[in-house]
């Protein structure tokens, strides 16, 4: 194996990479890559490679001598890349396999420009801001639209697993990596919960920071407590300690209000845990908009977004540059089998069928009647039927589609169908995947072609998804789906993987506080704020061509009444309402609405 040539340094975390097929220059193989690498010390031993491990850039290089445009195939963490050949006249760019690291790019004649963050691209003198109308209205609809597009003309996105290639022939994509709904596991069941308890561990163990401070989000939830305990015992075995972050509820509110403090508190007994209650009393929904809608170039974010800012102060206070965070386990560890029931009957099981729906509306303490209706007759109702009874959309569709802040006009000018008509579609094209590893393995699939996840705040803090490992996706849905869904329980690959590990009152726990638990309070507080926004909204304001601004001016006069976003009212304040401040802040940013 010849020996990588001297890489000059590119920023693609930061800076705005250009590369040009038309420019020569030596060395003739430039690397600019973002995120981390797993597994470095098996990649160059695959390569051939012995003694210490090169460098990323160098092993980058190494890899694509080796295995050229297949190089991403063999790469494994959060990552994006971009790499210009001027010997074979092309430029190439990849992303991570699940698509945690983001890669914007643009392309232009013979010249592709990327960045790992879309502010630096936008604020690139050859690319400029032009609203994307289109992406803008569907976003607005469907809460992760599919596709590369971007809200800005021009620029796009790479979705994860993917690779481009730019050179004489053009520029083409491809994917490297899809999820397998077929493939099967070829261990025997018994031994799944010990193989997954050991991927769990390499990849929290390949994430964690060699000298700043681990630290994790604990939400008592089952995905977060799950990385906590991993990470407490491998820490444990290096003497080292874990910081443990959580939003809990004031001391003052606790005798009144719950949280989740009765189930973070199950870790006291863990001797190398520091736990941090963060709160941060004086921040809500309406705070930072402005720099938050800038930095991460979207209009629509969470509306608790003040809390993971609040973690990440709190994480720089204490030393810690990586938090792990236990988010979309439900593409893995914790997948919800959804689709068992249907798959039961349909393949005549129906002692087995009848068994784990008793099993079900015991643990959940409903009545057999209900689970039968909820996990078998709805979705094997056909459409039609569901729409005679009014049920053909979740709940969560149709209040977005009744309390969607966009005036109609706008919306018939940008979009090809109706908003009913599109959600309708979509509610349909759900309704096909019957089969749960088909579920899954579609949800993974829209969830790639996100913009990406992974990437410092102005604080410089990561918040990394060990759940998301590619290992992790790959052999959970493949993983039988009687293991998913057990005896009643959802999510029991990961509950059997983590016995003994796990404290039992959250491994066997059904429930879950939200993640803020003092949202409405928050919201209620700031309410003046947007209220004062829309006030000054003038009657000639080119926002409101596009916001109907009466209809968000309705909506904000009511108050929240609990955080558990259950009715249209706490709905709309919890996310309508919220996106409405971020969308006319976001369109702030154009000339035409300035």
């Amino acid at each position: 194996m010849p020996s990588p040539p001297a890489l000059p340094l590119h920023d693609l975390a930061n800076g705005v990479v250009a590369f040009d097929l038309n420019r020569t220059a030596k060395p003739t193989l430039s690397i600019a890559f973002a995120g981390r690498l797993d597994e470095c010390p098996a990649l160059a031993a695959r390569l051939g490679l012995r003694g210490p491990v090169p460098a990323v850039t160098d092993l980058l290089a190494l890899a694509y001598q080796r295995w050229d445009l297949a190089m991403p195939e063999y790469l494994l963490g959060e990552f994006s890349l971009i790499l210009h050949d001027s010997a074979k006249q092309r430029i190439v760019a990849a992303r991570d396999a699940l698509g945690i690291g983001s890669l914007f790019y643009a392309h232009q004649g013979s010249q592709l420009l990327a960045c790992a963050r879309i502010a630096p691209l936008l604020d690139h003198p050859q690319i400029g801001r032009r609203l994307n109308h289109g992406k803008l209205v569907r976003s607005a609809l469907i809460w992760m639209e599919p596709g590369p597009e971007s809200f800005y003309e021009g620029v796009l996105a790479l979705p994860g697993g993917s690779v481009l290639c730019l050179d004489a022939s053009g520029l083409r994509s491809w994917s490297y990596w899809q999820p397998d709904p077929e493939r099967r596991l070829d261990i025997p069941d018994r031994e799944v919960p010990e193989a997954l308890r050991a991927l769990l561990f390499a990849a929290v163990e390949a994430r964690l920071p060699a000298h700043s401070t681990p630290a994790a989000l604990l939400s008592g939830g089952l995905d977060s407590s799950s990385l906590v305990a991993v990470a407490a015992s491998i820490l444990k075995k290096q003497n080292r300690r874990l910081l443990a972050m959580s939003a809990v509820l004031p001391a003052h509110l606790r005798s009144t209000m719950e949280d989740e403090s009765a189930f973070i508190a199950a870790f006291s007994k863990v001797d190398n845990i520091d736990f941090l209650e963060v709160s941060d009393q004086q921040r809500g929904p309406f705070d930072d908009v402005s720099s938050t809608i800038r930095a991460q170039g979207k209009p629509f974010i969470n509306s608790r977004q003040f809390q993971f800012d609040a973690f990440a102060h709190a994480a720089t206070a204490h030393g810690a540059e990586t938090v792990f965070g236990g988010g979309f386990g439900e593409h893995g560890p914790t997948n919800h089998g959804n689709g068992f029931y249907v798959e039961l009957f349909r393949s005549g099981q129906w002692w087995l069928l009848a068994k784990e729906l008793q099993a079900r509306a015991r643990v959940y303490g409903l009545p057999v009647q209900r689970v039968l209706k909820s996990e078998l007759l709805r979705p094997l109702a056909p459409t039609w039927l569901l729409k005679l009874v009014g049920r053909s959309q979740p709940a969560s569709s149709t209040h977005m589609l009744e309390q969607q802040p966009f005036q109609h006009a706008y919306l018939a000018q940008h979009l090809p169908q109706a908003p009913a008509t599109l959600l309708a579609q979509l509610s349909q094209s759900s309704q096909s995947y019957r089969h749960p590893r088909a579920i899954q393995a579609s949800s993974i699939a829209k969830f790639q072609t996100q913009a990406g996840l992974r990437g410092a705040n102005e604080l410089g803090v990561h918040f990394s998804l060990p759940l998301l490992d590619q290992r992790i996706i790959e052999f959970c849905l493949a993983a039988p789906t009687h293991l998913k869904v057990s005896n009643g329980y959802p999510r029991s690959l990961i509950r059997h993987a983590m016995n003994g590990l796990l404290p039992a009152q959250i491994q066997w726990r059904t429930s879950k506080q939200p993640f803020s638990p003092d949202f409405h309070l928050r919201y209620n507080r700031q309410r003046y704020l947007a209220e004062q926004l829309f006030a000054s909204i003038g009657a000639h304001d080119p926002i409101r061509a596009v916001i109907d601004v009466a209809r968000l001016q309705k909506m904000v006069g009511i108050e929240m009444q609990s955080n558990r976003c259950d009715t249209q009212i706490d709905f709309a304040a919890m996310h309508m309402v919220p996106r409405a401040i971020y969308l006319i802040q976001f369109l702030r940013q154009f000339p035409e609405f300035a």
